[in-house]
């Protein structure tokens, strides 16, 4: 019997999406964009955010690029995300009441460092986003959060 293709699950977040984040007492704007890719076999995700301070100076501009696919083997949806840090992510996800979680199962160029990042789905055109981080034989602490409405285009 073959299983159920949960990259499906994700097809509200195709489109575009606007938004406000914080972390560590900045703010940001954000853009994402989730669109199918390769014949609807994978979902790409684009990000870039503009952080500023108190003082209303740029601080970072962060981009990152992420690929969705549905694992058969393993009956689970992977994300591999591309940071303009350097660093590149594996993510497996795990579906919750509220929406989804991605926890970190490898890491490249990370240090150990590891990575959760949380969708709670708000409606058909708004979720929020968070991102925790733990260093190697820590707990997760809280990054970033993100509020995401969809973009009219």
């Amino acid at each position: 019997m073959e299983a159920e293709n949960k990259l499906e699950k994700l097809n509200f977040l195709i489109g575009a999406w606007t938004g406000q984040g914080e972390s560590f007492g900045q703010t940001a704007a954000v853009e994402h964009r989730f669109e199918y890719i390769l014949q609807n076999k994978f979902i790409q995700s684009s990000t870039r955010s503009i952080s500023r301070n108190a003082d209303g100076e740029v601080t970072e501009i962060h981009e990152d690029l992420g690929i969705y696919s549905y694992d058969p083997d393993r009956d689970v949806v992977v994300l591999r995300e591309f940071y303009t840090e350097g660093y590149v992510n594996t993510y497996l996800m795990e579906e919750t009441e509220t929406g989804f979680v991605f926890t970190t199962e490898r890491t490249q160029g990370a240090g150990g460092l590891r990575a959760r990042l949380s969708y709670i789905v708000i409606s058909e055109d708004a979720f929020e986003e968070t991102l925790d981080l733990a260093s190697p034989g820590k707990d997760f602490s809280f990054c970033l959060k993100n509020v995401m409405q969809r973009a009219i285009d």
